[in-house]
Formats: C-alpha cells, structure tokens, sequence
C-alpha cells in the first residue's frame, strides 16, 4: 500500500483522488489522535485555506471529521501557510491545517498538519495519522461526538441567604435571588446548550422565558425567619425561571434565599438517550460526624451550615471542586495568551438577557417572547 503523506501532506487532484471522504477522515483521525492526551474535552484545530476552488469542499469535510470525533474547529478562511503555523501556537491548539497544493496545478489540492507547536509533524506521527485513517476506511467504530439532544435542563442555587446587609436591596444588587444565585445554574445550562448546538451544526436560539417570583419571608413573623440571613426589602427571595429554546427543549431554573441545610447547588440533564447529575453543593467527596464541636471552631465544614454536630457534607477543596480556581486560570490564560475565555461574551449576554426577561415576566405575568 502506498504511503498516504507525500513529501508536504496528502495531496492529489481534487475529488477525483483526494476525496471528501478522505479529507472527512483525515479530520477525524487528527482529533483522535491529538485529542488522546488533551485534557480539553474539545481538542481545537485550526484550518486555513488557500484560494482553490475545492478548498471550501475540502475544508467542510474536514471541520464535519474533527467535530464528529468530538474536536473543534476554528476556520481562519484564506490566509497563508505560516500564519496557520502561527496561530496554532497563539491559540494553544492541538493541531494546525492548511489546505493547498502549493504550486501544482490549480485542480490539485492537498491537506498539509501542523503540531500545536507550530512545526511540521514527523514522520512518525503522520504514520499514527495513516494508520488511523486506514483503521476507518476498514471499520469506523472509533469514538465519535454521541450527539445526543438534551431535552430538559433543571439547575438550582438555593441557601438561607446572603452575608451582605444589603442583598435584600434593588439599588445595592439590581435584583434579588434570581440575579444573585440563579445566575449559576442558568449559566452552566445555557454553556451545554451552546456545547449541544456546535456539536450538532445547528443554530439553537432562546425563544421565550415564563417566570415566577416571591417574597415568602413577608409572611413570617420576626422570630419565624431567624435563621435566614436576607429580608427581601425590594427584592424576590424565591424565583423560577422556565426557558424554552428553539427545538422546543426546556430548562428550569430555582433560586430561593429560604433554603436551610446549607448551599444547594445543582444541574441536572434529561437527554434523549442519557441523563446527567451534576451535585455541585453539598459534595459528596466527605462525610462528618461530630458529637461535640470541642476543637472546631476555626474548622470550616460547609458553606451556610452554621453547626458542625452530627453528619455533615464537607467541602474538600472548595475553591477547586467549585471551580473557582479553573476560573482564575482561565483568566490568566486569556490575558497572558490572549484568547477568548472558555464562555465568552455571547454567554454572559445570554445570562443578562434571560435573567431580565424573567423579571418583566414575573412583573407583567405573562411570557416573555423574544
């Protein structure tokens, strides 16, 4: 069998010999392969393209390779080959991918790989690469994205309130438990939203938001709400919020300041084929039990939960279990790389978005349609 990569890639005259099929391969085998020991789940490669007339076919067959191994793929349109083997580095991908035949007739193509590092791969790994590609032309039962449609969404961030004095404020916060709390979960279920719709092509838009809001503490007495720490002056202490997104899924988010027993903090995900708990707070790493708190008292167990007796949930490694950490990193590494940060402006605007409109829907008492 002759050897796939030639002296700068594969290459061959387009769509007689260098086929779709095999730039589609090509794409796949690239994220298998770079992708083994990323610890992204979402290994980038970055592709580039001269001003051919099948680079726009060959380069569509390679974005629908990378991401049905589960990769992801930044297209930097017609640019010339350096720059693909720069902006590989810039960006931290796993792999760079320039489409050309360089001086060979015009029908000819070619696919041509960079390392993340920026240099041409060795032999040895465009030897990997074949043999991957001839392991799918045989039997393609390697890994692929599954492609699952997430059907409903439901997310709470719920505790017995806040240590601010002025929480409970419109003026000091622009809300209450919604914008405070519910913040979290509708942030991470709108990420997955995002993750659903790259991962299957399609566009996935908010069409509507339905919400509710209360101030349950307004009917306790003084002494009734001693053990929760935020009177809602102006504010909600209660809210959900039902959003409905354009192939019909759902999510529902709760947020309440009248929760004992310590944060509760989760997202859960109903799939078509699957489901997926996700239990942020209370975590499940440790389990306490004290007779006495002798000894205790500059001890932390758990957020919000005020007595150490009896079983507790404790949190071990908060600041990284929680992710704070990976959020600091992820800042770090935008302005030390000058990237784009994991969510991104689209998300923070979606959350502001969705957040505001289930004010007006409380507010007026009727969907909010967008």
């Amino acid at each position: 069998m002759a050897r796939l990569f030639g002296t700068d890639g594969v290459r061959g005259e387009a769509n007689v010999t260098l086929l779709p099929e095999m730039a589609y391969r090509l794409g796949r085998a690239a994220t298998l392969y770079f992708g083994k020991d990323s610890e992204e789940e979402q290994p980038l490669i970055i592709i580039g393209r001269d001003t051919r007339l099948s680079g726009e076919m060959l380069e569509a067959a390679l974005v629908a390779g990378i991401c049905s191994a589960g990769g992801r793929a930044m297209l930097a349109g017609v640019i010339p080959t350096p720059a693909i083997a720069y902006l590989a580095r810039k960006h931290r991908a796993k792999a760079g991918i320039v489409i050309s035949a360089s001086h060979n007739p015009f029908h000819d193509n070619g696919i041509k790989f960079f390392g993340g590092d920026g240099y041409k791969l060795p032999d040895s790994v465009e030897d990997e690469l074949e043999a991957i590609v001839h392991q799918l032309e045989e039997n393609d039962d390697l890994p692929r994205a599954k492609g699952s449609r997430i059907v409903f969404r439901k997310g709470e961030a719920s505790l017995k309130g806040s240590s601010s004095p002025v929480a409970g404020q419109w003026k000091s916060n622009g809300g209450g438990i919604l914008s405070r709390t519910g913040c979290h979960p509708l942030g991470g279920i709108l990420w997955l939203k995002q993750q659903e719709a790259k991962n299957r092509g399609e566009e996935i838009t908010i069409t509507s938001v339905v919400a509710d809001t209360g101030m349950i503490q307004h009917g306790l007495s003084e002494h009734e709400r001693r053990y929760f720490t935020t009177y809602p002056q102006d504010v909600e202490d209660f809210g959900t919020i039902t959003v409905t997104f354009s192939d019909q899924s759902k999510a529902l988010i709760i947020a309440s300041d009248c929760v004992l027993g310590g944060t509760k903090n989760y997202v859960e995900v109903y799939c078509n084929d699957n489901a997926l708990m996700c239990n942020i707070t209370p975590p499940d790493i440790l389990n306490t039990y004290f007779l006495d708190e002798d000894g205790l008292d500059d001890v932390y167990i758990s957020e919000m939960l005020p007595r150490k007796l009896g079983w507790n949930k404790a949190f071990v490694n908060d600041e990284i279990i929680r992710g704070y950490m990976g959020e600091l990193q992820d800042f770090m590494e935008c302005v030390a790389l000058d990237r784009e940060p994991m969510s991104g402006f689209q998300l923070a605007y979606d959350i502001t978005k969705v957040t505001y409109a289930a004010y007006q829907s409380a507010e007026e008492g009727k969907k909010f349609v967008f």
